[in-house]
């Protein structure tokens, strides 16, 4: 009787350990191979020039409260080229201070926001493991718009003429891990860094360089149609 037990207490284990390891494999099969999308908060730390607390010309005065550290957050979209390599599009916001502007009887009041827009290639160097930490490396083509936002003015109807902006073409490095903690949900600590220098003094500062460590979460899935086929054909999926 004990020797049957502990054959049925073997089985049983044998068992589970098989279905806990398929639901894994599942879990990072789809990690590796679904579409992701989540978002990103952080801080976001300048490294490019500081700006001055003030600046008086011909009457008109620029007052600066510009912080070197600032909340960042971060949407992205993600696809798979394979089990390693993925592609990603990110849009992202900052909002570095305060600028206030004084001319006369003029005066406007706003912010200094930072938006980098990029496309990122990432790679998983350990991809096809069992851990559910996955490291990888990632770099980025894009843009960086900076904007002097006007959100109160004595003036407001013609505030957006007021308004001024530039934009500069860069890149990204990036490095971090995923976290895979559930079936579809993953977390992320991400660190980049981004240069940008504009080509003209924007606010008074050319040199914008900025690196952010950041916390993510994302969402993993597959369309419904690439579902709908590998139901149909699960040899082929």
């Amino acid at each position: 009787m004990i020797r049957l037990i502990s054959y049925l207490l073997f089985a049983f284990f044998t068992v589970a350990s098989t279905s806990v390891s398929a639901i894994e494999s599942k879990k990072k099969h789809l990690a590796e191979t679904g579409q992701q999308v989540g978002f990103r908060l952080g801080a976001w730390n300048n490294l490019g020039d500081s700006h001055p607390d003030s600046l008086s010309s011909q009457g008109a005065q620029l007052r600066t409260k510009i912080n070197n550290a600032s909340f960042y957050f971060e949407g992205f979209y993600s696809i798979p080229f394979s089990s390693n390599l993925r592609g990603e599009l990110s849009l992202g916001i900052v909002n570095r201070g305060t600028i206030s502007f004084t001319d006369g009887s003029l005066n406007d009041i706003g912010n200094l926001l930072i938006y980098p827009i990029f496309v990122n290639l990432k790679f998983y160097p350990l991809s096809g493991g069992s851990s559910k930490l996955r490291p990888y490396f990632s770099a980025g083509l894009g843009i960086v718009y900076a904007k002097q936002s006007i959100q109160f003015s004595n003036d407001i109807f013609f505030a957006q003429y007021r308004e001024s902006s530039k934009t500069k073409f860069s890149y990204t490095l990036n490095g971090g891990f995923d976290w895979l903690v559930g079936g579809s949900v993953g977390f992320e600590l991400n660190a980049k860094y981004l240069p940008v220098n504009f080509s003209e003094p924007f606010l008074t500062v050319n040199n914008y360089d900025s690196f952010s460590i950041t916390i993510g979460v994302k969402y993993f899935y597959k369309p419904k149609k690439e579902e709908s086929r590998r139901k149909k054909h699960p040899r082929g999926n």
